[in-house]
């Protein structure tokens, strides 16, 4: 509960003015504490980043090197999709979604591999992109994109996080305090403006 700037009474929730020294209230807009979601909502979300990653690589042209851009992409759309609340849960999705991206694509190699019954070396004969992989020396520019592939799920993270719509806190309904005077001395009234009484309501002393 929050108190009076000025007299340090203690100030009921929703208050305007102070009913003590009737200093006006300062409204803080306080963010909602998200609560944490379940370890399978978060492997749901990899797996769908997942999903549209190997989307995008199949648009990608054949000898066209786009290193990590698929995964990066995936995990931004997973993050913002699942409505992330918090960055710790979006850096699990977007590495979640990482992971499972290398690991579908290299079970779906390694398979049309064993069915095809052949090796590495003989799908680089009919790939040329493969062959050039295989069989040429590295350029720079691969070296760095796999070293920076790990920071990228980071970033990716962040800015899924960051595009995500934020929930706040409900404001509670708007108080005012009136001073009138009655039978007996000073009388302080609450009033609420959006609280409608009860119809019919009598009390009697």
């Amino acid at each position: 509960m929050a108190n009076c700037e000025k007299c340090g009474l203690p100030l009921p929730i929703g208050a305007e003015y102070c009913p003590n020294c009737g200093v006006p209230v300062r409204k803080r807009v306080e963010a909602a504490v998200p609560v944490s979601a379940p370890l399978a909502k978060l492997i749901e979300a990899g797996l769908l980043g997942a999903s549209i990653a190997i989307m995008i690589s199949f648009f990608i042209p054949e000898g066209i090197d786009v290193y990590f851009a698929p995964s990066f992409f995936g995990a931004i759309a997973a993050v913002f999709l699942f409505r992330t609340r918090r960055l710790e849960e979006a850096l699990v999705i977007a590495f979640s979604v990482y992971i499972f991206t290398d690991a579908i694509i290299t079970v779906l190699n390694l398979s049309s591999l064993y069915f095809s019954n052949m090796s590495w070396a003989d799908m680089a004969n009919e790939v040329p992109s493969l062959y050039d992989e295989l069989y040429n020396v590295p350029s720079l520019t691969t070296i760095i994109a796999y070293a920076v592939d790990p920071i990228s799920a980071v970033v990716a993270a962040y800015l899924g996080y960051k595009v995500t719509p934020k929930y706040r806190a409900r404001e509670p309904a708007p108080y005012s305090y009136e001073r009138r005077e009655d039978h007996g001395g000073i009388v302080y009234a609450v009033k609420n403006g959006k609280t409608k009484p009860l119809a019919n309501f009598t009390h009697n002393v």
